[in-house]
């Protein structure tokens, strides 16, 4: 399953919830603000950096906030084309507003 994730993790907990109810074969993604949960050293990195699926962030939503220099190493930057093709590689999506 994929999970896109799109609001800040200072502004709602979507993020908990998410990582509660995802298991190892699932994937997520940061989108829009939900980049700024993998900023270096914060506590939503930190819950990212314990989660054992794979997390990826989008490059162009981490480049218009400024903060592409400033994530954790444990997810995986993806560009357009690799959300597209995440989304056409799982059949089951969750999006999480």
């Amino acid at each position: 399953m994929l999970h896109i994730l799109t609001s800040s993790p200072f502004s709602s907990r979507h993020l908990e919830t998410c990582l509660r109810y995802s298991s190892h074969e699932d994937e997520i993604i940061l989108l829009q603000d939900a980049v700024l949960a993998a900023l270096n050293h914060s506590e939503s990195a930190a819950m990212l950096a314990a989660f054992k699926g794979k997390v990826y962030c989008l490059k162009e939503d981490a480049e218009a906030r400024g903060v592409l220099d400033k994530l954790t190493q444990s997810v995986e930057i993806a560009d357009m084309a690799r959300f597209v093709c995440l989304t056409s590689e799982h059949s089951q999506q969750i999006n999480w507003q």
